[in-house]
């Protein structure tokens, strides 16, 4: 009987008790919230919120997530549970385009918290930053990414190009299948480390260099790093008091030190270069970075963000920008790159298109793989286009209510600081959108208004204000590695790679579980 054991030991089995109490009601107190409201939702458990299956790696989130997308085919929102907090998801595309678009005035925060001074690295970035301060840094940022300034970097990235095109000339002649993911992930590192840095790495031939080591440090992350970002996303109240680094010191090191000296190195030696760190310096001493034309101006503008040159930026601030441009720059161009060869060496027909569309474009531009000479191949465009709708680099868009909205044609209300999230893999891989969705099917992008047609349906950037600030030079970057590569080469799939593959439940990004093997066979004797 517990009335007769030690006083002592009453007291903590009544401590035990009170707090194993007070932390359940912590973690499910918000579980009626979405019951109260009237919205159909999904039911929370302890910890997990919704996403049981995918936070014990049962299987990857995107699927998780189907699962309710699925559940609640028709309805335009549904309630669930980001780890303990009342969260919605959006599913109608006309919702979807009021939240990012017309009400971006409610919704214009991703909701990333985090201990600050301990993360500033990541904390000060463009994808993180919230409220004016973002609105500051992307009006500074917006003239860096136009399609004047890709322009500009396309030589850079057609070089590593060519160091792929001799790399994988040496391993077909050598018999060897290559790792499309990690190929993939050298040759986008190779690209970012020379447009945003101005350093030429060549982790194509020699995998471990400083740059690979550092992108593999964020995109590989281990369990602790795993479990510190798990909090930061579903445990918030913990994440921004304690000091978890959700970067490693050794990343933080190496790039706080890279960008300043790169930087004096130029200031002394007075080198200019045509690449993302020169509009940086530009940006640092002048205030502004220049726009060359008309058009740059019309893309700048069609950002909806107000300009402010008034603001000062310092040295961790630049540091941080071309930072989120290296680990965002190499990791999604990269699944992009590796997905597109894959459909492409399971699917024949469509690589011989492929190939007469690059051989076309090549031979009215003198054999040169040019910024033009990408514009043209517009069956690369689709095959891009329908490698994203399958597996979208953005896999969801997060955004936080900013301020209480109600959403039009209810009576339900958001309150502030609410998450809100859009499943773009579910919306992307959706029959009513989309028929046979598991088919790789390029034409479904060959009509010059497709984009438009599918707006707020297919979004592997995201949409409004607030989409991919760097998306044009990810596309020219991910055309150049797959028109390099298929120019050249026949793709075939190695004996042990799995189609269609099945997504690796342990990795955030989309990995095919067991990797991509693939087999390339020169397409004549050069």
């Amino acid at each position: 009987m517990w009335w007769l054991l030690p006083l002592w030991l009453n007291v903590l089995l009544g401590l035990s008790v009170t707090l194993l109490g007070l932390a359940y009601y912590f973690l499910t107190m918000e579980f009626d919230h979405w019951k109260k409201m009237g919205v159909k939702h999904v039911k929370g458990v302890p910890i997990f919120g919704s996403f049981k299956r995918s936070m014990t790696m049962k299987e990857h989130f995107i699927l998780d997530l189907d699962h309710i997308y699925k559940q609640f085919s028709g309805e335009k929102f549904v309630g669930f549970f980001q780890g303990r907090r009342a969260s919605l998801l959006i599913t109608d595309p006309e919702l979807i385009k009021t939240i990012v678009v017309k009400d971006f005035a409610h919704f214009y925060d991703r909701g990333m918290q985090m201990h600050e001074e301990a993360n500033w690295i990541v904390s000060k970035n463009l994808f993180s930053l919230a409220s004016e301060k973002w609105k500051n840094m992307r009006s500074k940022l917006s003239p860096t990414f136009t399609s004047g300034k890709i322009k500009m970097m396309t030589p850079l990235i057609e070089e590593v190009g060519q160091n792929l095109q001799a790399h994988l000339k040496l391993q077909a002649k050598q018999g060897n299948s290559v790792d499309a993911k990690d190929l993939a992930s050298r040759f986008t590192t190779d690209v970012i480390a020379s447009c945003v840095f101005g350093v030429e790495c060549n982790s194509i031939d020699e995998p471990n260099t400083e740059f690979r080591k550092m992108g593999r440090k964020v995109a590989e992350p281990d369990f602790w790093t795993a479990v510190k970002n798990f909090i930061a996303v579903f445990l918030p109240e913990i994440g921004t008091s304690l000091p978890l680094t959700l970067v490693s010191h050794e990343v933080t090191k190496f790039f706080s030190k890279l960008v300043p000296d790169v930087m004096e190195l130029r200031k002394k030696t007075g080198q200019i270069r045509k690449d993302f760190m020169q509009l940086l310096i530009e940006l640092k001493e002048k205030g502004s970075v220049s726009i060359d034309n008309a058009e740059d101006e019309k893309e700048i503008n069609g950002y909806g963000v107000q300009k402010m040159d008034t603001i000062k930026l310092t040295q961790d601030d630049l540091t941080a920008q071309a930072v989120v441009f290296f680990f965002a720059g190499f990791e999604t161009s990269s699944t992009l790159i590796s997905f597109a060869s894959l459909e492409l060496a399971a699917n024949p027909d469509a690589q011989l298109k492929l190939q007469a569309d690059i051989d076309q474009a090549l031979s009215n531009h003198g054999g040169k793989l040019t910024y033009d000479a990408l514009k043209e191949m517009k069956y690369l465009d689709a095959v891009v286009q329908e490698t994203l709708r399958k597996y979208p680099s953005v896999i969801t868009i997060f955004r936080v209510c900013t301020k209480n909205y109600t959403i039009p044609g209810t009576k339900i209300h958001i309150k502030e600081g609410t998450p809100v999230m859009i499943p773009i893999y579910s919306l992307q891989n959706d029959p009513k959108y989309f028929p046979n969705p598991e088919l790789f099917d390029p034409e479904r992008f060959m009509d010059e208004n497709a984009l438009h047609k599918y707006q707020y349906i297919h979004m592997p950037f995201g949409e409004g204000p607030r989409q991919c600030i760097g998306n044009r030079l990810a596309l020219v970057q991910s055309k150049m590695g797959i028109a390099s590569i298929f120019s050249k080469f026949d793709v075939t799939l190695a004996g042990k790679t799995q189609y269609p593959p099945t997504i690796d439940p342990s990795d955030f990004n989309l990995r095919a579980k067991g990797g991509i093997q693939l087999n390339v066979t020169p397409r004549s004797e050069e």
